[in-house]
């Protein structure tokens, strides 16, 4: 069952979210009342999405727990409040949200921007795995392996084509391919 905390300092709104996705998603829902309630919450209980409220009581607003949690956690969080200027916005997205849903909502909406951030987040680990493995892989081949841009710029270089071409990784980034490698005719 998917678990999502939600951060909301009004009682009212609480019950209401709380019973609009249990209601529309079989969400299991967590709460939490403030800032700092909402970070401990998030660090131990892992849920798999946070709704952030923005304007919270107290000394942490959403915006800064979002901002603690990421920067422990790779959670993904829906900001969800009343609050759309330009200010709060430019704040908001240096926490790199993955919704921003005004209230009063349409509950389909709210429905919708879960579905996508959690599907989003479920990619973005998929992806993160992958260039793990691939990383790995790379680092693992006896033979040397070059990645080149469309200008043959030299973007990656495997530790045996380092060891082959006798040049560091670092004299290798940024180099033309043409450069450093000689290509004979047929």
């Amino acid at each position: 069952m998917t678990r999502i905390l939600y951060v909301e300092d009004n009682p009212q709104n609480m019950n209401l979210v709380c019973r609009i996705l249990k209601h529309v998603g079989g969400y299991e829902v967590l709460g939490a009342v403030d800032g700092y309630s909402g970070v401990a919450e998030a660090e131990k209980s892992k849920p798999d999405l946070i709704l952030m409220d923005i304007n919270l009581k107290g000394d942490m607003d959403g915006i800064e727990a979002a901002d603690r949690i990421r920067a422990e956690a790779d959670l993904p969080i829906i900001f969800c409040t009343a609050y759309s200027n330009d200010e709060t916005l430019a704040r908001a997205k240096v926490t790199v949200p993955y919704g921003y849903v005004l209230k009063p909502f349409d509950n389909r909406e709210l429905e919708i921007t879960i579905e996508i951030a959690l599907h989003k987040h479920q990619m973005e680990v998929a992806l993160k795995a992958a260039g793990v493995r691939l990383e790995a892989t790379l680092q693992n081949l006896d033979d040397g392996v070059l990645t080149v841009d469309q200008a043959g710029v030299i973007l990656l270089a495997n530790p045996m084509a380092v060891q082959l071409l006798g040049l560091s990784k670092e004299v290798l980034m940024g180099l033309n391919a043409e450069a450093v490698l000689r290509f004979e005719p047929l």
